[in-house]
């Protein structure tokens, strides 16, 4: 440093030599997404997003490119339980996140879906309600109330476990409406030729009944995801596997007037008459947000060791960690 008479400029009448340092007083650690093996996990305003199944890969860096501070670790400050939230860092300033496992949950993905609706005067013998046709709402809850059950030839459920004799050898699965005075929506009638047989039912192969008055109608706003247990719930949709009982005729005239008999087997199956309907993992990319902790970040500044945290939270969904969507 230097002093001069402003009216010699040819005379330095006085010099001294000066140290300076420069110091940044603050410093905030900037934070860097580098990928996921993902499509959801995410740094952003200022917080850590980890999806469910995911890991993702950041790094630390400073605002400032001359200045000497410098990364002394990085860790996870979670909370007790955390969804199996992981942190793995360094010194070098880079970082990882795990999110534990993928979450998949099983649903139907139904594409045409009909509810049940009763006809007091039915027009058509369609069982899709004709545009003609006025009909009503079944009371109560149709995906509660329809029932499976199973009877003998004369048309009469039958008593659990326990066998009937009448005089034709004819046994009958069907669902059953607690309502209206209607017994059967679908029907599937084998008659015995043989002493002794089985018959395998499969939903698919299911006749609508001949009376007419119940009939289906289409409803968009079913056609959505559906948990697994729900839509395997609905027997208008759903059949499960089951065994009807063995149904026995003392005087079968197709079997030479000897005792014959017949069971009926129903095979697990969406009733694709009423359900258009797949199994899958789901594509819903709803997200439950839980705050797990914050990610540490120790750094030397100036001679000091600093911290700075970084809020991280953790994002579950039913579909895969790697479903992509346009509308994500």
């Amino acid at each position: 440093m230097s002093a001069y008479n402003p009216n010699d400029s040819n005379n330095t009448f006085a010099s001294k030599t000066l140290q300076v340092c420069f110091q940044y007083a603050n410093l905030t650690p900037t934070i860097t997404f580098n990928g996921s093996n993902g499509n959801f996990s995410r740094y952003a305003d200022g917080s850590i997003y980890i999806g469910d199944g995911e890991t993702a890969n950041f790094s630390v860096g400073f605002p400032k490119s001359d200045t000497n501070a410098t990364v002394a670790s990085i860790t996870g400050s979670l909370q007790q339980g955390g969804n199996g939230v992981q942190v793995q860092g360094s010194a070098s300033g880079s970082f990882s996140v795990s999110g534990g496992e993928d979450i998949m949950r099983e649903v139907y993905k139904v594409t045409e879906a009909y509810r049940p609706v009763y006809v007091a005067n039915p027009k058509t013998d369609t069982y899709l309600l004709d545009a003609s046709e006025t009909y009503e709402e079944l009371p109560g809850d149709w995906k509660e109330d329809i029932s499976l059950v199973f009877t003998g030839g004369d048309g009469h459920p039958w008593d659990a476990g326990n066998a009937r004799y009448d005089n034709w050898a004819e046994s009958r699965a069907g669902l059953h409406v607690n309502s209206k005075d209607i017994n059967f929506l679908f029907t599937k009638n084998y008659k015995n030729t043989r002493s002794e047989s089985v018959e395998d039912i499969y939903p698919s192969l299911f006749i609508i009944n001949e009376n007419n008055k119940i009939k289906k109608i289409r409803d968009k706003n079913l056609e959505r995801e559906w948990e697994k247990d729900e839509f395997e719930s609905i027997t208008f949709w759903y059949l499960p596997d089951k065994e009807g009982p063995k149904y026995k005729d003392s005087h079968s005239p197709l079997n030479n007037g000897k005792t014959a008999s017949v069971q009926l087997i129903l095979h697990e199956g969406i009733v694709t008459e009423n359900a258009k309907a797949v199994k899958q993992i789901s594509e819903s990319t709803s997200a439950t947000l839980a705050t797990v902790g914050t990610v540490v970040v120790s750094y030397n500044h100036n001679g000091k060791q600093k911290k700075y945290e970084v809020m991280l939270f953790y994002e579950s969904r039913n579909c895969l960690m790697t479903y992509q969507t346009s509308t994500k």
